[in-house]
């Protein structure tokens, strides 16, 4: 998700009262880890499954659930998707498409708003094949996707730590935004991974199970083409060659349809565009229906594509997908320190956080006349002292203060909010508005009033 997205931090699920309780008010929930059933990560072999960190994974049906949180009041981001690129002008048109992440009644959700199509791929247009629309996810339309634990499926342990990926498709997203030559080492989904989903997904404390490594990034095995670098991760996908590995539970044969190797995708991830083999009656997707591809760090058969394992579980060394197609899915893998604990995906799951409710900021501010004598300001600037002309009173934070409109020999001191004239200013009245501004603090929110002062030179 290229999301400017204002950058979400590791809200996990908060224990917190309805939300309508607190009209007025604003909250923060810092997540801890969940406590369930623990096991530690060096008893773990191939096969197992663990929880850890959180993602929008369900969709919300309820219709009573739905009705509650449409009326809370959020900010609506953009994903930023790219639709269209001019790489000559470094222009892009973007897909209109929105997020906003609420808590409500000790559940986090993720508010998707589909307000345009996301094309199958970067230059196509997004009316018309989207995948979207075949999962059931309709222009026009707002959906809910309740974030729940991730779990995480063990390929291998070994000497330095254990090597994991997720059992779900979790999102859908192209190898890079625009068709171009890229390698894993500069493609778009590799710094989303490190960066957008590994700060959303994980806690403080989960992160620092999780190891950064170095790995090398093979030729495609079968037509040279070029893998890269050398890079340095906290989260990436599988290579081709991994994908064949017997000791990570794999087939070793890359055309069989192997079953370790099949995925299906969240509802979240099929939001978002994933393809889904579709039970139509064909053939071609019989016994296989609901599955998907998912992404490969090795490039294919050309320098614009990359090698996937296809929704039969076969692994394609000669994909023609190219970079630019949004409708494969992501799967991502890491390496779990061997100290680490974590919890069984079978256990419940319990969450310690702790809730900081934010009552709105008090502040008033009043405002009032002054004179100052003309002859005065012939000779010199002016100074007029905050409390002259303004009221401030119950500010909760630090307060500063800005100059909207007015004449531009009036200015005013960010800090302490004094006015100056500058000499010269022509006998009149002058209007001044200001911009007061209360920082707030950990127990009240941010506020801003803005208000007219009237100077009058005489």
């Amino acid at each position: 998700m290229n999301t400017k997205t204002t950058k979400i931090t590791s809200l996990l699920l908060a224990l917190v009262m309805l939300l309508s309780t607190f009209a007025g008010f604003s909250f923060t929930a810092k997540a801890k880890d969940y406590q369930g059933a623990v096991t530690k990560a060096s008893v773990l072999k191939t096969g197992d499954t663990f929880q850890m960190g959180y993602y929008p994974q369900s969709k919300v049906n309820d219709s009573s659930l739905i009705n509650r949180l449409s009326k809370i009041s959020c900010k609506m981001t953009s994903y930023g998707y790219i639709q269209n690129a001019d790489e000559e002008k470094f222009t892009y048109d973007t897909v209109n498409m929105t997020f906003a992440d609420i808590v409500y009644n000790g559940n986090m959700y993720r508010k998707v708003s589909i307000n345009e199509y996301r094309p199958t791929y970067t230059g196509s247009s997004s009316s018309s094949g989207s995948e979207q629309e075949e999962n059931g996810y309709i222009k026009g339309n707002t959906y809910y996707f309740k974030w729940e634990p991730i779990v995480w499926q063990v390929l291998a342990k070994e000497n330095d730590g254990v090597y994991v990926m997720s059992k779900r498709i979790l999102d859908s997203q192209p190898f890079n935004n625009v068709k171009d030559i890229v390698q894993w080492s500069g493609c778009s989904l590799r710094s989303w991974l490190n960066k957008d989903f590994y700060e959303s997904a994980f806690s403080a404390n989960e992160k620092s199970k999780i190891c950064t490594i170095t790995h090398s990034n093979e030729r495609n095995p079968r037509y040279g083409i070029d893998g890269g670098d050398d890079t340095t991760d906290n989260i990436w996908m599988l290579s081709f060659s991994e994908t064949i590995n017997k000791a990570y539970g794999f087939s070793e044969e890359v055309t069989d349809n192997d079953i370790a190797r099949q995925a299906k995708g969240t509802d979240y991830a099929k939001s978002q565009g994933l393809f889904v083999a579709p039970n139509n009656g064909n053939d071609f997707y019989k016994g296989y229906e609901g599955n998907s591809i998912w992404h490969l760090r090795t490039p294919g058969c050309t320098v614009y594509g990359e090698s996937v394992v296809g929704f039969k579980g076969d692994t394609s060394d000669g994909s023609y997908r190219f970079y630019c197609f949004t409708d494969e899915g992501v799967r991502p893998v890491f390496k779990l320190s061997l100290t680490s604990q974590v919890s069984k995906a079978d256990s419940p799951v319990n969450l310690a956080v702790t809730v900081t409710v934010k009552k709105a900021n008090p502040l008033m501010v009043k405002s009032k006349a002054v004179s100052i004598k003309y002859r005065k300001l012939r000779k010199k600037r002016l100074s007029i002292n905050r409390k002259k002309v303004l009221v401030v009173k119950n500010a909760q934070g630090k307060v500063t203060y800005s100059k909207k409109s007015g004449n531009k020999k009036i200015t005013v001191n960010k800090k302490t909010g004094k006015i100056t004239v500058k000499k010269g200013l022509k006998k009149g009245t002058y209007k001044l508005k200001i911009k007061v501004k209360a920082a707030g603090n950990s127990a009240y929110t941010a506020k801003t009033k803005t208000v007219t002062v009237k100077i009058k030179v005489k």
